[in-house]
């Protein structure tokens, strides 16, 4: 099942990153609309069937504001590390 704070593990690096789901839009019909922040920032909307493709779901669910928060944090120090004073 796909809720808010579902981890999603990339099936291919290449193509997408890790993600985690941080919205859901449900339409009048029962059609589920998900919006997933991937680890390097991006925000994507993609149906069940597409994160399937593109996603492995993990069985832990997350807050999304800590997880982003965090995601944040290590990537502050990445560009320190690599472009700092």
């Amino acid at each position: 099942m796909i809720t808010i704070g579902t981890r999603l593990y990339t099936k291919d690096g290449r193509l997408m990153g890790n993600g985690i789901v941080v919205d859901r839009y449900t339409f009048p019909v029962g059609y589920n609309i998900y919006l997933v922040k991937t680890d390097f920032g991006n925000m994507v909307t993609m149906g069940k069937h597409q994160i399937l493709n593109q996603f492995y779901i993990a069985g832990d669910v997350v807050e999304p504001k800590k997880q982003l928060s965090d995601q944040l944090t290590l990537l502050d120090k990445v560009v320190e590390l690599y472009y700092g004073d």
